[in-house]
């Protein structure tokens, strides 16, 4: 299952032309760069070295769906999920995660304060809108999300982080700035 499966389709009034152009502005500015920083500096304060995938973050009690509510994934797939990578956050999960330790909030609070959103119930939307309000630019909030769940597809969580810190090496080096 994938928070992308129904995300893309023939009628999106913006094409892949326009949202990569968008996507390359996005990184190419001063904001985008200082957002690109900040992810590292988020990745590398992680507890754990590792980014999950199918769920923005699975850190923490509670965590577990209870079953008489009827929302969220089902506990057994939840189950399954952590078993399967561990506890953790996804790239943007990492991102709002780090922007609420600066504010002030320990780690414990900060990964509680994060929404689970699963790939059972929730999409690229979802997960993006919560990079966007942490102060990434909407289209690098869907990049992120995209990567981590479809093209780090198959890594294991620590393989994914550093496949995220690689490719944020890239999109500041020097050369990648001045596009």
């Amino acid at each position: 299952m994938s928070r992308f499966s129904d995300y893309y389709d023939d009628e999106s009034p913006i094409t892949y032309e326009m949202w990569e152009w968008n996507l390359m502005r996005a990184l190419g500015s001063p904001r985008g760069q200082r957002a690109l920083t900040d992810l590292r500096d988020a990745l590398n304060a992680l507890p754990e070295k590792r980014l999950i995938a199918r769920a923005l973050c699975t850190v923490g009690e509670g965590r577990r769906p209870d079953e008489n509510l009827g929302h969220g994934l089902p506990a057994r797939e939840f189950d399954e999920l952590v078993e399967e990578q561990g506890a953790g956050v996804c790239a943007v999960g990492a991102f709002a995660w780090y922007r609420k330790v600066k504010a002030g909030l320990d780690e414990m609070a900060a990964f509680a304060a994060l929404p689970t959103l699963d790939d059972y119930n929730h999409g690229v939307w979802e997960t993006a809108t919560v990079g966007a309000e942490a102060g990434l630019a909407r289209t690098l909030a869907e990049h992120l999300a995209y990567m981590n769940d479809e093209e780090w597809r198959g890594c294991t969580p620590e393989e994914r982080w550093q496949l995220c810190m690689d490719w944020i090496e890239k999109q500041t080096a020097p050369a990648a700035v001045t596009r």
